[in-house]
């Protein structure tokens, strides 16, 4: 697994989209967001905007709690995991899969109840 934010990769803020900003993106799709006409007001918006960023990114992440606690899918507690692991370094997946329980290794009882 990578950081896809390589500059303050165990805090949460804005600094990806920074990045994104400086051509510093690591992956081709995401620095596309920076230059395609559709997604660039927002990746401005949030780049210029720390608190803003985090108040968006709470509110999404109680949204996605509340799909999770109403729904309880194996898809969808996958997809919270991998949400959050888009932002997390790896490091800190793993310390919140071993919290709540979960393996971070392929085939393991995570993959079997979740699969």
């Amino acid at each position: 697994m990578v950081d896809l934010d390589p500059t303050t990769p165990l805090k949460l803020d804005n600094q990806y989209y920074l990045n994104l900003q400086k051509k510093r993106g690591l992956l081709q799709s995401d620095q596309v967001l920076a230059t395609d006409p559709g997604t660039v007001g927002f990746v401005n918006q949030l780049a210029g905007d720390n608190a803003g960023w985090s108040r968006k990114f709470v509110n999404a992440m109680e949204r996605l709690g509340k799909e999770l606690r109403v729904a309880g899918s194996a898809l969808k507690r996958r997809t919270f995991v991998m949400l959050l692991a888009l932002r997390m370094s790896t490091a800190t997946v793993r310390r919140r899969r071993e919290v709540v329980g979960y393996s971070a290794v392929a085939g393991s009882d995570w993959s079997r109840r979740c699969g």
